[in-house]
C-alpha cells in the first residue's frame, strides 16, 4: 500500500513539473526582442560579399543555407536572407543555436502578408509553434519559457517566400524551478529506497 502511494506521488509529480516546463510563450510580431538578451548577433560583426552564401555565422548554423546580407537597404545593418537575387528561394530555414537556450528572438521581414510558421525544435523534435502574418514591418519573433535549440522559419509562398532576419538574440537555458523540483524529489526518493533497502 505504501509503495502503491509512494509511485502515485511520484507520477502526480511528475505530471506537475512537466506541465510547468511545457508553458512556453512565443514573441509574435513584437516591437522589441527579449527583455534582457546575453547573447546579440546583428550579421555587422564579420562583413562578407554580399548574397555570399553561409551554413554558420558566430556560432548560429543555418540548415540548410542561408545567404549574407542578399539585398541590402531593408535593414539598418546586415542581415541574412533565405534568398539570394541570382538562385531560387531555401524555404524553410532552420536557425540552430550553439546550445540550448531557454529564449530567443530576432526581427524578421518578407512580404506584405506573408503567413509565416515557427517552429521550436529541441534536438529535431517540435516543442512550440505558431503562425504569425509577416511584412517589411521589422518586428520580432520568437520563443520565450522553453528550452530548445533550433527554430526552424517556413514562410508561406504567397509571392516567392523570401525573407531576411537580422538582431538575433538568445539566452542560455538555466535550470527552471519546476526541473529542480523533480531532481530534488528523485533524490529523496531514492535516498529512501536505499535506505529501506539497507535496515532490511
Amino acid at each position: 500500500m505504501q509503495k502503491s502511494r509512494s509511485l502515485l506521488l511520484a507520477t502526480l509529480l511528475l505530471i506537475f513539473c512537466g506541465s510547468i516546463l511545457a508553458n512556453g510563450a512565443t514573441i509574435n510580431g513584437s516591437g522589441t526582442g527579449l527583455a534582457s538578451p546575453q547573447n546579440t548577433v546583428t550579421f555587422s560583426e564579420i562583413l562578407l560579399s554580399i548574397g555570399q552564401p553561409i551554413s554558420s555565422y558566430l556560432g548560429l548554423t543555418f540548415v540548410p543555407g542561408a545567404f549574407w546580407n542578399p539585398e541590402p537597404g531593408f535593414f539598418a545593418t546586415p542581415s541574412v536572407g533565405n534568398y539570394n537575387c541570382n538562385v531560387c528561394v531555401i524555404d524553410p530555414v532552420t536557425l540552430v543555436f550553439p546550445s540550448v537556450v531557454n529564449a530567443a528572438a530576432f526581427q524578421l521581414i518578407t512580404h506584405p502578408e506573408d503567413e509565416t510558421t515557427f517552429t521550436a525544435l529541441l534536438n529535431g523534435v517540435p516543442v512550440e509553434s505558431f503562425t504569425g502574418t509577416t511584412s517589411f514591418s521589422q518586428l520580432w519573433y520568437g520563443f520565450e519559457n522553453v528550452n530548445f535549440n533550433a527554430i526552424e522559419v517556413n514562410v508561406a509562398i504567397n509571392i516567392n517566400g523570401a525573407f531576411q532576419m537580422d538582431n538575433v538574440e538568445y539566452n542560455a537555458a538555466t535550470p527552471e524551478p519546476g526541473t529542480l523540483l523533480l531532481m530534488g524529489s528523485g533524490i529523496l526518493g531514492l535516498t529512501g529506497v536505499l535506505r529501506r533497502k539497507l535496515m532490511m
